[in-house]
């Protein structure tokens, strides 16, 4: 999807706001099919669209995974000028499983609640 979008899509675009530009849509649209999969799916709900409330705390939350990995890499990198890929690796491994189960607790109690 991002070479469709980089390439195909914004080709017409200039470079620099054409990465920025292919980055946010396929976030976006990443984020909307995980929102239907997730109601119908994770959650068993009937009405797969909710509603734009729910859709936009539900993109709020997901950008999590956007937000708080760069948060971590910056401090770890002002400290930090040279890793190893095993480090990089284990800390975004780290990240991830930590983020996941606080994004399904804000999901399960704040989002999709019934």
């Amino acid at each position: 999807m991002l070479n469709f979008f980089q390439y195909y899509l914004y080709k017409n675009f200039n470079a620099s706001v054409r990465t920025d530009l292919t980055i946010t849509s396929s976030y976006l649209i990443g984020v909307t099919v995980s929102y239907f999969l997730t109601r119908r799916f994770v959650f068993n709900l009937k009405d797969i669209y909710g509603n734009w409330i729910m859709y936009g705390k539900f993109l709020i939350t997901n950008s999590l995974n956007y937000f708080l990995p760069l948060i971590i890499w910056y401090f770890i990198e002002y400290n930090i000028q040279e890793y190893s890929q095993t480090f990089f690796n284990i800390v975004n491994f780290l990240i991830a499983n930590i983020i996941f189960p606080i994004k399904f607790l804000i999901y399960k109690y704040l989002i999709f609640k019934n």
